[in-house]
């Protein structure tokens, strides 16, 4: 595990090779138990615990995250709301200032654009592509 940064990685109590990296102010502050995230910008997976594969890059991308795994959220506020009600491979990826920001539980959707998906909270199998598309 690498943190860099004030209370990045936190909480982190994995006992082995987690293979997390955080980088910023708070990135990763809750991982717990979650592995192979990497967590780059000020407050990005600010509350994934159990979280696993995931990558957010961007100030408070994947922010609320606690169990969703294998998301991709580049760009600030991407996926900001995601928050699955349990662990689930959820394959989200959201790409571009607040991108997907208002997806809650909707899995499998690819985001493009800024603000692309901003209607987008529980819908599944979709495609934006576009400054405000969906």
């Amino acid at each position: 595990n690498t943190a860099i940064g004030k209370s990045a990685l936190n909480a982190l109590n994995f006992d082995g090779d987690g293979w997390n990296v955080a980088v910023g102010y708070e990135a990763g502050k809750v991982v717990s138990t979650g592995i192979k995230n990497t967590s780059i910008g000020a407050r990005t997976m600010q509350a994934t615990t159990v979280g696993q594969e995931n990558v957010a890059l961007g100030y408070q991308a994947m922010y609320t995250n606690v169990d969703g795994s294998k998301c991709v959220a580049i760009g600030a506020n991407a996926l900001l709301t995601q928050d699955p009600a349990s662990a689930v491979d959820m394959y989200n990826i959201a790409i571009g200032y607040n991108a997907g920001a208002a997806v809650t539980t909707g899995i499998k959707n690819v985001i493009l654009g800024s603000s692309a998906g901003d209607a987008l909270t529980i819908g599944n199998y979709n495609i934006a592509i576009g400054q405000l598309a969906l």
